[in-house]
């Protein structure tokens, strides 16, 4: 893969996709490009920066993954989900990793002290820190926060027997979470229950801090038993009282 001057090749023999970040300037210039991965497939899915250019990635890689100078092991030899941190030059300061088979769509920063992401996780048991997150189907949702250093505050999951993704995340100036994604048949998010109307059907939800969700609202108008996803992020602090 080529970006103006500079270029990055794949891992091993391999011709699978792998991981890569950069950094460009406003008319297009890159500054620099890394590339992480393994022999297997790897995708980088979300991003999100800091003030002071310091940024996270979140995805997965399918085999043991070279990241700079560190190697990170596979669990279950399955896809692994992670976030992790890089300073402003793009060098990795700390990679953590969920055990289980697992997909990172996408996270966002709270006023620099935490950070939560979302993706998917299927058929296997995710674990996160000290959370251990059950399958229900054949990909369920997940959702956690983490400290500034990397160590899980806490997670969990939702879902339904069938294939249910978190596709964007994004936080309020008090912590509450706005996730949306797709799900199939019935589906539950805490108290809420969502019937879909075929296919794929979009949600949005909110979610209080402390794992509650406060509100879910299923689409009732674009998804009449249409197959559809919606790759929805969103990154940035806005005013609680608005969704986007």
């Amino acid at each position: 893969m080529k970006f103006g001057q500079d270029s990055v090749n794949s891992f091993g023999n391999n011709t699978r996709q792998d991981i890569w970040n950069g950094k460009f300037q406003s008319n297009g210039n890159i500054l620099w490009l890394n590339h992480y991965g393994s022999s297997s497939t790897d995708e980088g899915k979300g991003i999100a920066v800091k003030a002071n250019g310091d940024f996270f990635n979140t995805g997965y890689f399918g085999d043991n993954a070279v990241f700079g100078n560190d190697t990170f092991n596979v669990n279950i030899g399955i896809d692994n989900a992670f976030i992790a941190s890089f300073n402003a030059s793009g060098k990795l300061d700390w990679l953590t990793q969920f055990k289980g088979g697992g997909d990172g769509r996408d996270l966002s920063i709270f006023k620099d002290r935490f950070i939560y992401g979302t993706g998917r996780y299927s058929k296997n048991n995710l674990i996160i820190g000290k959370d251990t997150l059950l399958p229900k189907g054949a990909n369920d949702i997940f959702i956690t926060k983490l400290k500034q250093d990397g160590t899980p505050v806490y997670a969990f999951g939702t879902g339904s027997l069938r294939a249910d993704q978190a596709n964007g995340i994004a936080v309020d100036g008090k912590g509450n979470s706005y996730i949306t994604g797709d799900y199939r048949k019935t589906t539950q998010f805490g108290s809420f229950n969502l019937s879909s109307k075929g296919g794929k059907d979009i949600f949005i939800t909110k979610l209080f801090d402390i794992r509650l969700f406060q509100d879910t609202i299923p689409d009732t108008t674009l998804c009449a038993g249409q197959s559809l996803q919606v790759p929805f992020t969103v990154e940035g602090d806005f005013n609680p009282g608005n969704t986007f």
